[in-house]
């Protein structure tokens, strides 16, 4: 599951989440870690981006945001 509130990014996964990567729409990589356990949050500047997360067992969700 990913949510905004302001520029805080939350996200949180049943499952260990392997790595997960905050891309503005030009595909700039503007945010990214790995190994962060069931859930991490971290703030981005206002915009549209594409977060892409993934869990240890594949499984990957993506998802556009707009952060305020």
């Amino acid at each position: 599951i990913i949510s905004v509130r302001g520029n805080e990014v939350t996200v949180n996964s049943s499952e260990e989440i392997s790595r997960i990567r905050a891309l503005s729409l030009n595909g700039t990589t503007m945010y990214q870690t790995g190994d962060c356990g069931m859930s991490t949050h971290f703030t981005l500047s206002a915009g549209v981006y594409v977060i892409k997360a993934e869990n240890v067992a594949g499984d990957q969700q993506t998802v556009k945001i707009v952060v305020k």
